[in-house]
């Protein structure tokens, strides 16, 4: 396998790495004089680039420079805020004298997709301490780069070319490490991605994440789809940063790609390549959102939370009345306030029980969105 598909560069990348020691009190003292120092080198490099900012406010009336930092923490806003910026910009900024300029925070979730951000923005450290200055100064906010959310309301994806090109020795890599997975190069293959908290438990800890557990599902529950797919002359790979559990399949073109093969580079990549994606609203769908790949989408809650295009097909997760044992209608899910419920302890408290997509519901979904998707190729053909 190439270097991008090493395993490591995930951990060495995008991992944050923390001291299991216990701190002693020379670590605590030699550790307080360090954030000392970075905060003096802080005020120090904001100092310095205050002309900047007074700078850019002297060329207002020739142009309009503004700075921000991009929302590089979490994959879904990553990926999808900078894209759905990029395509504001174009439709909307078009002819207008206006510089954007970025920079990227201390930690960044993913390697691949900061490199090629970097190949279709203005990018630099610098702007880290211009921001900051520029926030010191008044009127600071015509100065700031208002990022969108990552939820697609105007439909703008469809309206539009993806920003981001793979590189020819990208694409070759790519091929490479697809192949070492075992996957022909003629291939087409499908992705599917179940959400569980190991990501965020890892990536960002010491937080309380569980109110999150009512998006969770059981990735186990799409080897059926993932067989029938097999079955039509597909490949399918199981994506995921960090999961909590293997995914048990001994069919060959099924592929635990999240335990096995798992980098940066082959999550961009292949969410990329894919003929569709199957996923559950987190993240990592958004990936393949950007480069305007077609949607099968599984266990979806909230109900007023769900967006995508015509070529997307998705079923929601149902919610089941206790006192009166029976399920919620749509309209009832909305009337109540639950379209809109997010977090675990709101279900809990309208004493509703959630209940997951069966195998076989998935199954027939997916099912249906390849064929949905081929009628698609026909007509682009």
């Amino acid at each position: 396998m190439s270097e991008r598909g090493d395993r490591s560069e995930y951990v060495n990348l995008s991992t944050p790495q923390i001291d299991q020691d216990t701190p002693t009190e020379a670590s605590t003292a030699k550790g307080g004089l360090a954030l000392s120092a970075r905060r003096l080198r802080t005020l120090v490099l904001i100092a310095l680039t205050m002309p900047i900012v007074l700078l850019i406010r002297l060329l207002r009336p020739l142009a309009l420079v503004r700075v921000g930092g991009l929302k590089a923490v979490r994959i879904g806003t990553f990926a999808a805020s900078t894209e759905i910026y990029l395509c504001r910009r174009d439709n909307d900024l078009k002819g207008q004298r206006i510089l954007d300029l970025f920079y990227l925070p201390a930690n960044v979730c993913n390697s691949q997709l900061a490199v090629m951000w970097r190949r279709a923005l203005r990018i630099s450290p610098l702007i880290r301490y211009v921001s900051r200055a520029n926030r010191v100064v008044p009127g600071h906010k015509i100065h700031t780069v208002a990022f969108p959310t990552d939820r697609d309301t105007e439909g703008l994806l469809m309206k539009t070319q993806s920003h981001l090109e793979f590189t020819k020795e990208e694409i070759e890599a790519g091929l490479t490490d697809m192949s070492a997975m075992g996957v022909p190069p003629e291939r087409e293959i499908v992705c599917f991605h179940a959400r569980d908290n190991a990501y965020l438990d890892l990536m960002i800890p010491g937080q309380a994440w569980r109110y999150h557990d009512y998006r969770d599902s059981d990735a186990q529950t799409y080897v059926p789809a993932m067989r029938e797919l097999v079955e039509r002359g597909y490949y399918t790979l199981r994506m995921g940063a960090v999961v909590e559990q293997p995914l048990v399949s001994d069919d060959e073109g099924v592929i635990d790609y999240a335990t096995k093969w798992r980098s940066d580079f082959l999550d961009i990549f292949l969410s990329a390549q894919c003929s569709f994606f199957v996923g559950c609203g987190a993240g990592i769908d958004m990936v393949s959102k950007i480069f305007r790949r077609p949607w099968a989408r599984v266990n979806l809650i909230p109900l007023e939370g769900i967006t995508g295009t015509d070529r997307d097909v998705f079923i929601p997760k149902t919610l089941w009345l206790r006192k009166e044992r029976r399920l919620l209608t749509f309209r009832e899910t909305i009337e109540t306030g639950l379209g809109r419920a997010g977090r675990s302890q709101d279900y809990e408290s309208a004493d509703v029980k959630i209940l997951n997509d069966t195998p076989d519901e998935i199954t027939a979904l997916v099912l249906d969105n390849e064929r949905k998707d081929e009628g698609h190729m026909e007509r682009d053909r």
